[in-house]
């Protein structure tokens, strides 16, 4: 199984993103070789996630290509450390991941939940902290614990994903799209993502 490149991540962002798909119009948005996007094209209109009206395509069946995403991209392959940290509370962990990443210069973005409960209310608790950082070697100087909380440390294996990252609250969180992805590829909030998804559909673009 060959896994994304970054062109197709960006071209499978962009189809989530937007409900016309015109080749042309990709290629010069996203900077992208027309081969490299017809060939995507192709590949997502063959398995039926997308297809062909007039002038342009559409996505047809978001689940399926979340699915297929999934597939090409698993979550459980990325770079990561897993640790725990003296805390027992989502809030203080955050705040303290917050103030150590400030203060040694890593770039970093809360997805899954840590992302989700910025953009989205509910109501369901979360049993872990999903965060990607610029450099896993920031793991060294965070303080170890036994808190009930594990804290995953994510290399992105994307360059939007720390690029496109946007400050709410004073933490910084991963797009939209991105934390959808992860909820769903991760395993741990597929109801969620779909939920949410559907909730962004209908936000006003």
């Amino acid at each position: 199984m060959k896994k994304l490149t970054k062109s197709q991540y960006k071209i499978i962002k962009y189809i989530i993103q937007n409900e016309n798909i015109i080749q042309n119009k990709m290629t010069k948005e996203l900077d992208i070789p027309i081969t490299t996007i017809n060939n995507t094209i192709k590949t997502l209109k063959k398995i039926e996630v997308i297809k062909n009206e007039n002038k342009h395509y559409r996505l047809v069946d978001i689940f399926l290509l979340l699915q297929y995403i999934t597939m090409n991209r698993p979550f459980n392959t990325l770079d990561s450390k897993i640790m725990r940290v003296a805390y027992n509370e989502v809030n203080m962990i955050e705040n303290y991941l917050g103030f150590i990443f400030k203060n040694n210069n890593i770039k970093y973005g809360f997805t899954c939940f840590s992302g989700l409960k910025r953009y989205y209310e509910y109501t369901i608790s979360y049993p872990m902290i999903h965060v990607y950082v610029s450099d896993l070697k920031i793991v060294e100087k965070i303080q170890k614990g036994d808190g009930p909380i594990p804290v995953i440390f994510l290399k992105p294996d994307q360059d939007s994903i720390l690029k496109d990252v946007i400050e709410i609250d004073n933490y910084k969180v991963c797009d939209k799209i991105q934390v959808i992805i992860d909820l769903f590829s991760s395993g741990i909030g597929k109801d969620a993502a779909y939920n949410y998804l559907r909730s962004y559909q209908n936000e006003p673009k």
